[in-house]
């Protein structure tokens, strides 16, 4: 027999929680980050659902157009319950900015995600970074120097960061797992993939790189701090940029038009 589903807040963890209000209409990463850092995930759920009383510049962001009414509207049960089993069935990690795996790199960073999502190997991220970015319009001449620089740098054992983006990022991708499938099991491991992305972690974009998301996360890991099922909204792009660049030691543009 199958268990009970949850029936209060109190039964989800923070990351879960958390991630739930990221999914909230208009939350955004800097009002996300006043819920969340001020109250904690828990307290945040109650504050918008009207259970707990707001004070302050909570009550500012409450009353702030109609978003308190369509927060209580939208912070539901089910909403917990489809955002706990969209992590479970897409094998990701939600990762608050205290939590002990959330990638010290990026921690440091002031405008930093309060809440990452994951799906991988997040020790890769420990290990030595370059970005790879350029133009989805390459031409030959940039994919193909692209993908043997991701080659290159994996063989000398360093992380290669990029966008997933057709172009240059893919190319520089799949110059890494080039290497990985064919790396000797005697060697030194070589450099993972680092995938950071726009989208949430089970909305792939564009659509023909699924199977390069999959081995990226396979072999490396996938980072975004959207929630699952958020589509790859325009405005998510400099966010997933901001963050692939606080990610890179060194970052090279390829090609840029």
């Amino acid at each position: 027999m199958s268990s009970s589903p949850a029936r209060r807040v109190g039964d989800y963890d923070e990351s879960t929680v958390a991630a739930a209000l990221a999914s909230l209409s208009g939350v955004g990463p800097a009002r996300l980050r006043t819920l969340v850092v001020s109250l904690g995930a828990h307290d945040a759920w109650r504050t918008v659902r009207g259970e707990l009383p707001a004070r302050d510049h909570i009550a500012a962001l409450l009353h702030d157009g109609d978003l308190g009414r369509l927060w209580r509207r939208e912070a539901t049960l089910e909403l917990l319950e489809r955002t706990a089993t969209a992590l479970h069935a897409g094998k990701m990690q939600a990762l608050l900015i205290n939590d002990p795996e959330y990638p010290s790199v990026l921690r440091g960073d002031h405008a930093a995600p309060v809440v990452l999502f994951a799906r991988g190997n997040l020790a890769v991220c420990a290990t030595r970074r370059v970005g790879i970015i350029g133009t989805r319009a390459a031409s030959a001449a940039g994919r193909h120097f692209a993908r043997r620089l991701g080659t290159q740098l994996a063989a000398a054992g360093v992380a290669v960061v990029s966008g997933l983006a057709r172009g240059i990022d893919a190319a520089a991708h799949r110059g890494v797992l080039e290497l990985t499938d064919t790396a000797p099991t005697d060697t030194s491991s070589p450099g993972a993939p680092i995938g950071v992305v726009a989208s949430g972690l089970d909305v792939v974009y564009p659509r023909e790189h699924s199977a390069l998301w999959h081995d990226v996360a396979s072999r490396g890991v996938l980072l975004s701090e959207s929630p699952p099922g958020c589509k790859p909204d325009a405005f998510r792009f400099p966010l997933r940029n901001r963050m692939l660049a606080a990610l890179s030691e060194v970052l090279v543009v390829v090609e840029s038009r």
